[in-house]
């Protein structure tokens, strides 16, 4: 291996060492940092490509890709440069090996592959949160450090795809019919010269676990050409036994990931990473998510992550199930019923369950061998259907007579009917993720992306209007999560003033005859009327009920916390929840999905809660006497407000 660079040589403040590695896109040496006085990593770009106008655009793209994460499970870069016309980039230097390595020097372990691929999973969907897809995903790509921590290296061949909030911008720098990444482990979109998304890496670790499962690689073939034919054509799984057991459940998730279609298969990383934890026990998901880290304060402010808890409360769905008052003084006689479900409830933007307007049947999307799709299961019976061609199928509701399940999939509203048949599309609904539909008597009120207003469709005849108007004086961004009410003479909607639900976030309701609409209830969000004069919605992440006149449109008293636990999405404002015209209503029972606790971590890892609330919080930092903190707080769109949290008052505030 020749150096470029000899040992001795500065950069900037930057002292070469030793080659470490030489890559198609690099040379990596050790270095030291004359200003900090840690070894650092410096990976350059050969001098015989310095003047290479692809390669150093796709060098630079490599640097401002990866200086933009900050995760665990994702290389560190610290400094990005240029000495005398050598661009650079400084990184942690990482002890340890390649997962390339670890899986030619023997057999990995079936718990040590699924512990990896979480951690792969996770680290993909805070690239993906960003905007950015990674595009060469490979166990070339992968590196294992000496205590187990997985870290996804080369950002060479990313992709900025749209994220409103992210500042980084690129170009897209490969154009259709030009392939790019291992050919082993592209996606068969890649394999054609298309445009890449996330889920092309969702793909790319498919074949990564499945080489850690199975012991040889998904698509190899004696040539390139071979392999590629092999990527879009081949099913790497249809000689194996279906089986049991937790490798049979492991292959089928690899399946998933696998699909031809990209809608087809996961739709993001996280969902993924959800899943995977499923298989296995809390203690070694605990173990795998606090590994050690490198950072050692006397006293630090680190972020706690609950979502996954997620993946384990999934398996189950509560139903309560209520009787209408038959008076105005009467009140409404409660039953509950406990449903099992298998633990691959789909984890959307939306909630993946809805009951029929009379209560006897419900809708789950759930991730299958053929992907997301659509299963209806009466109450009273066990037997889960699944409905025919609705593979992709998100966000499922039903028609007011029950007949037909509406739901979003491959950028359209459709319809299939209960007894089965073949999907109807009803309108386009091109920009994912949607944002929740209720079908009524005039049709069906979507919203069909992040920001914007409601708009209705007629079932028939496909027409598509506006709905709703965005109100410039209240500065909304964004109308959803919307209910049709009974009698359809008003509906109700989540109204958005920013990107991210909380206390941006009002519940509107607008006379349908007049298009008046009018705040309801202040800093809450996803309201349902469940009948006997009951709303339920959502406020800090926590349910709450209120009596409700369905006739003047108005609370009738205070509100009151629920003492249900239900799924919450913290970034979208979506309760996995689903009331039927009766009153029944089904909801899958845990708590809000991406939450995190703010914590005290001294010398010894002793942890200590801030007393920050619950949030999305990315990157705290702590003021020099540590008496406040300033964090971030992630939106929906990639996008962060900027609060600081006073410790001793406990008061949190936005930063204008």
């Amino acid at each position: 291996m020749a150096a470029s660079i000899a040992p001795g040589t500065r950069l900037g403040r930057y002292e070469i060492v030793a080659l470490i590695d030489v890559g198609g896109m690099g040379e990596v040496y050790r270095a030291h940092d004359t200003e900090l006085g840690r070894t650092v990593a410096v990976k350059i770009l050969p001098a015989a490509f310095a003047n290479h106008p692809d390669r150093l655009r796709r060098f630079e793209l490599e640097a401002r890709a990866a200086a933009a994460l900050n995760h665990p499970n994702i290389l560190a870069v610290y400094d990005v440069g240029d000495h005398d016309g050598t661009p650079y980039i400084v990184s942690e230097l990482l002890e340890g090996r390649t997962l390339r390595a670890c899986l030619d020097a023997g057999t990995l372990p079936l718990r040590k592959a699924l512990e990896f691929s979480i951690q792969i999973a996770e680290g993909l969907a805070a690239a993906h949160d960003k905007g950015i897809v990674h595009r060469d995903l490979k166990p070339e790509n992968i590196f294992v450090s000496r205590d187990e921590r997985l870290k996804i290296l080369d950002f060479g061949l990313a992709k900025l795809v749209e994220a409103h909030s992210v500042t980084i911008t690129a170009a897209p720098q490969t154009s259709a019919g030009v392939v790019l990444g291992t050919v082993g482990y592209l996606s068969p979109e890649q394999a054609s010269g298309l445009p890449a998304d996330q889920r092309s890496d969702i793909f790319s670790i498919g074949a990564v676990l499945f080489e850690m499962v199975t012991h040889r690689r998904a698509f190899s073939r004696a040539t390139a050409a071979q392999t590629l034919t092999a990527v879009l054509e081949n099913d790497p799984l249809a000689g194996l036994s279906s089986g049991s057991g937790p490798a049979a459940r492991l292959m089928n998730i690899v399946r998933c990931c696998l699909e031809k279609a990209p809608e087809r298969r996961f739709q993001s990383a996280r969902d993924l990473a959800l899943l995977l934890a499923i298989d296995l026990p809390t203690e070694s998901i605990a173990a795998s998510s606090t590994a050690p880290s490198n950072v050692k304060r006397s006293t630090i402010v680190t972020v706690a992550a609950a979502s996954l808890l997620l993946g384990i409360v999934l398996a189950g769905a509560v139903f309560w199930l209520t009787r209408p008052s038959q008076t105005a003084g009467d009140s409404s006689v409660a039953a509950r019923l406990t449903i099992s479900l298998p633990a691959n409830v789909a984890s959307t933007y939306g909630s993946p369950v809805a009951i029929s307007p009379d209560g006897s049947r419900i809708v789950v999307a759930m991730t299958s061998t053929a992907g997301h799709q659509l299963f209806l299961r009466s109450i009273d019976r066990e037997e889960l259907i699944p409905l025919a061609d609705t593979q992709g199928a998100e966000f499922p509701f039903f028609s007011p007579d029950g007949k037909w399940i509406g739901f979003w999939s491959d950028r359209k509203i459709r319809k299939v009917a209960t007894e089965g048949g073949t999907p109807i599309a009803v309108a386009d609904s091109p920009i994912a993720p949607f944002r929740g539909a209720d079908w009524g008597d005039e049709g069906i009120l979507f919203s069909p992306q992040a920001l914007g207003p409601l708009f209705l469709v007629n079932v028939g005849s496909g027409e598509v209007r506006a709905a709703t108007a965005l109100d410039a004086n209240r500065h909304e961004t964004s109308h959803r999560w919307p209910q049709i009410l009974p009698g359809g003479r008003a509906w109700m909607f989540t109204a958005l003033r920013g990107n991210t639900p909380g206390n941006s976030a009002s519940v509107m309701i607008q006379n349908r005859a007049t298009g008046e609409a009018r705040e309801l209830i202040a800093g809450a969000l996803y309201a349902r009327y469940l009948g006997s004069r009951t709303l339920l919605f959502l406020r800090d992440g926590q349910t709450f009920v209120a009596p409700f006149d369905n006739e003047r449109l108005t609370l009738t008293g205070p509100a009151e916390p629920s003492n249900e636990s239900i799924v919450t999405r913290a970034n979208s404002g979506a309760v996995f929840l689903s009331v039927a015209a009766n009153g029944s209503a089904v909801f899958i029972k845990g708590g809000r999905e991406n939450d995190r606790t703010l914590l005290w971590v001294d010398r010894n890892g002793t942890k200590q809660p801030v007393g920050a609330p619950p949030a999305s919080y990315q990157m705290p930092r702590m003021s020099p006497d540590g008496r406040r903190v300033s964090v971030s707080i992630a939106g929906e769109l990639g996008d962060a407000d900027l609060w600081t949290f006073d410790v001793r008052t406990q008061v949190r505030t936005r930063d204008d």
